[in-house]
């Protein structure tokens, strides 16, 4: 691994989310996949804040919005940025608690929070501010719910009322100490500086560049699962993550292999593409339906 990678998981303190490159990229990978109306028509949706949120006014900037206003605890705070489902693999849990935390973290949480986005998104009654807001939240957690550690918390001995995502398990890498949270949150450090907002042109590039890395390497046409448009199973999906590679060929306060990095990377990779093509998928239906 590159020194950087090092220096780049001890610059961010985001506990919730993709960082703010991978987000970026995410919405790079939708906006492109719009034409040139459906374009018009976010970027009025975007700029209806441009008086409030400067640096955030573009589709790619805005990506980043609902992180800033979870750490402002701007209603509903950080419980749209997640479905943290118990993942119990040595049973430590008895049933009756696994099923109260299982049930709790479908109230108020990411599930919700696209479908209201998309609702109000829809809804022809919809001010232009409330617009802006809902397709902020949209654009973002759309990417969040493809982080597997989003929709995952290992309960176990060792972490008896959870791990919170990742965030309490320590690791190192090259000897320094880390948590699993920001290993997968960096996409396993793919960024080698946080874009600043508003992205510079060296920001954009880079952004562009991975973007186009990832149309590459996981093209449309190679997601049969872009069909399901059920929200709740995009939520199944970061789990079986959670539950199948996430935890799986790592210890705690142990570095992990290679062999787990560059499985795992892959792994996020693909997620971040698949994503922009499902985020991208919601807009055109969105936009169809509001000109008819």
């Amino acid at each position: 691994m590159k020194r950087f990678f090092i220096c780049f998981l001890f610059l961010f303190s985001s506990l919730w989310s993709w960082w703010d490159f991978e987000h970026m990229t995410i919405a790079k990978i939708a906006y492109d996949d719009l034409n040139n109306n459906e374009k018009q028509k976010v970027n009025k949706m975007i700029h209806s804040l441009d008086e409030f949120y400067p640096n955030m006014n573009t589709f790619i900037s805005a990506s980043v919005w609902a992180d800033e206003m979870a750490a402002r605890d701007f209603p509903p705070g950080k419980k749209w940025h997640g479905h943290p489902k118990a993942y119990d693999p040595t049973h430590f849990l008895s049933e009756k608690k696994l099923r109260i935390i299982n049930k709790r973290i479908c109230e108020n949480d990411i599930i919700l929070g696209i479908h209201q986005s998309i609702a109000t998104l829809k809804n022809p009654k919809t001010n232009p501010l409330e617009k802006g807001i809902m397709l902020r939240y949209l654009i973002h957690l759309v990417g969040d719910i493809h982080m597997p550690l989003h929709c995952g918390s290992l309960y176990s001995p060792e972490f008896p009322t959870s791990d919170i995502a990742g965030t309490r398990y320590p690791i190192y890498l090259q000897g320094k100490k880390t948590t699993l949270n920001i290993l997968w949150n960096s996409a396993f450090g793919k960024s080698p500086k946080r874009p600043k907002l508003p992205p510079t042109l060296e920001n954009e590039k880079d952004i562009e560049s991975f973007a186009e890395e990832l149309l590459s390497s996981f093209p449309k046409e190679s997601f049969t699962i872009l069909k399901d448009k059920d929200i709740s199973h995009w939520a199944n999906e970061s789990f079986e993550i959670v539950q199948n590679s996430v935890y799986q060929g790592i210890s705690l306060h142990a570095e992990p292999s290679t062999e787990y990095i560059e499985r795992n990377r892959k792994i996020a990779y693909e997620r971040i593409a698949l994503a922009g093509y499902r985020l991208a998928a919601i807009l055109h239906e969105i936009l169809q339906e509001s000109s008819n």
